[in-house]
């Protein structure tokens, strides 16, 4: 635990519930992500939704929608690369 932003804290139990949310949001998500199927094309990109298990930016109300990224996947299909979900000229 940072002691410059959190002095006096050992472990995660002894912060309150606000520096427990401050601090989470140091730290990345966690959960799962799953891709649509291919075969992938212009009319069928590959997307994926992020579902949070735990969520860094979490602001007091669960997100009405899970995160969703149009993703450029590498061959070997262990490494993409996320582009905005907004629209563009995938739709």
């Amino acid at each position: 635990i940072p002691r410059v932003d959190f002095p006096g804290h050992q472990s995660l139990s002894s912060m309150s519930d606000t520096e427990l949310s401050l601090f989470a949001r140091r730290h990345c998500f966690a959960g799962y992500s799953v891709v649509n199927d291919g075969p992938w094309n212009d009319a069928n990109p590959p997307i994926c939704v992020r579902h949070h298990a735990i969520d860094w930016n979490f602001t007091g109300k669960m997100r009405p929608r899970p995160n969703k990224w149009r993703i450029e996947m590498r061959e070997d299909r262990k490494v993409w690369k996320e582009w905005g979900y907004a629209k563009d000229r995938h739709g």
